[in-house]
């Protein structure tokens, strides 16, 4: 597997950590909270868009099923994924420490794509990460968790070399099909169950008589939307349906945390397709803008969390390791060391999470997207400010998204002095955690 030049010291690093969460994992569990501690169920669905389901607003989509999870749990509104693509994502989400910091930032696949004529390469960048790494799996199997994950992984070696015990692949049916089989067993210890589907991502396979009764619809007739897209939503939805009621059947929903979300923003398609549409959101799938990093997240806990209650609290996907081991009860002296932090306390009721800068890097090309090609970024928010940094002309854009979630009014040149200040954070950041810039293309 390639590796960075500094991946020996990384290595002896994680090492590090790695032994310390195994040396607190056990006198770190008198931390746990009394009483039963929540199964969690998380299910990860594949480039679907912050506005494509009908709780966030979509009309043309059918997601009841997601609908009515968002009325019996909390919504979040500013919810992050940890990068524009999968793999850095899930890589944030797996780790809890940012792909920048791992090098993570590229997915399988990607490495060899072309740049030539480009102003940069790719850096060398990895495609997974040491197996050493803290990971969620680990941290709540020392708490006593049964772990599983059923579909994408995103990496380029196995779930069980970063702690998973369960490892199932296949479709999406026969990955809903398996996790029912695991909550029809008898659970003597709690469970961490992570879904990962497969839609919407592309290629899409939708079932031909949805697709026609979509296309039959004046939405799509006049070409404005996609039926296939909107078939293969409708049947993640349909797939989400029956896990829910595989919980209730089995008797598990009320001390289970059911987590839905997408591990990226709505893919648009390639050169004239139209597929997600993140509107009211800038662009989607491989952009640092809003379309690209803000997901959808639901979140149901019965008995804890307030049915039918949204959230404006930001938070990222890279705080999903600290808020887990927080719900398991788990509070080894690792966790400050992570990049994320827990939200655990907006889940239930008794606080939240204090403000902080949420950070991506993402130093790639990405095949046009509906038009659109993405180039070497990096962004940095801050309260209601963003900037965003673009490598290949060094230029800088600042958004105040409370008034501009469009982000269609660069301030970067009317606000000098909050755009100097943010585009110092943001090198910060990047130094510090020793982020890696494109490479400069050798000259013919």
């Amino acid at each position: 597997m390639p590796t960075s030049s500094d991946a020996p010291i990384r290595r002896d690093i994680f090492c590090l950590l790695a032994a310390a969460l195994a040396a607190c994992a056990g006198p770190c569990l008198g931390g746990a909270q009394s009483g039963q501690r929540p199964n969690i169920l998380f299910i990860h669905a594949d480039d679907l868009g912050w506005s494509d389901v009908g709780c966030y607003g979509a009309s043309h989509y059918s997601t009841p099923a997601i609908d009515a999870l968002a009325r019996e749990g909390l919504r979040f509104t500013q919810a992050y994924a940890g990068s524009a693509i999968c793999t850095p994502s899930r890589a944030g989400l797996i780790t809890g420490l940012h792909a920048a910091r791992l090098h993570t930032t590229g997915q399988p696949g990607y490495k060899t794509e072309d740049t030539a004529g480009r102003k940069f390469a790719h850096p060398n960048f990895l495609t997974t990460f040491p197996t050493n790494t803290p990971s969620i799996a680990r941290t709540l199997t020392a708490a006593g968790y049964r772990t599983a994950i059923l579909g994408k992984w995103g990496f380029d070696d196995s779930p069980k070399d970063h702690g998973f015990a369960e490892v199932i692949n296949g479709p999406d049916e026969a990955l809903v099909d398996a996790a029912l089989d695991l909550l029809a067993k008898k659970h003597s210890r709690p469970f961490f169950v992570y879904v990962n589907y497969s839609r919407p991502h592309v290629p899409l396979h939708p079932d031909p008589a949805r697709v026609a009764a979509y296309a039959a619809r004046p939405e799509f007739g006049r070409g404005g939307r996609n039926p296939a897209y909107a078939a293969e939503v409708e049947a993640l939805d349909r797939e989400t349906g029956r896990l829910l009621a595989g919980l209730e059947r089995h008797g598990l929903a009320r001390n289970t945390v059911v987590i839905f979300g997408s591990d990226n923003g709505g893919f648009l398609g390639y050169d004239n397709e139209r597929l997600a549409d993140n509107s009211p959101l800038r662009e989607g799938k491989a952009s640092l803008y809003e379309g690209g990093i803000r997901v959808p997240l639901i979140i149901r806990w019965s008995g804890t969390i307030k049915p039918g209650t949204t959230t404006d609290v930001p938070v990222h996907w890279v705080d999903w390791h600290a808020t887990l081991a927080d719900l398991a009860g788990v509070k080894p002296v690792l966790l400050p060391a992570l990049d994320g932090r827990s939200f655990a306390a907006v889940l239930r009721g008794d606080g939240s999470i204090s403000p902080h800068p949420l950070y991506w890097h993402y130093p790639h090309y990405r095949r046009s997207m509906a038009g659109l090609s993405a180039s070497p970024s990096s962004a940095v928010r801050n309260g209601d400010w963003k900037l965003l940094h673009f490598y290949e002309d060094d230029h800088v854009e600042l958004y105040n998204l409370r008034d501009d979630i469009g982000e269609l009014n660069n301030l970067a040149l009317p606000k000098p002095d909050k755009t100097a200040a943010m585009l110092r954070q943001l090198n910060t950041w990047r130094e510090t955690i020793g982020a890696q810039p494109p490479s400069p293309n050798r000259p013919n």
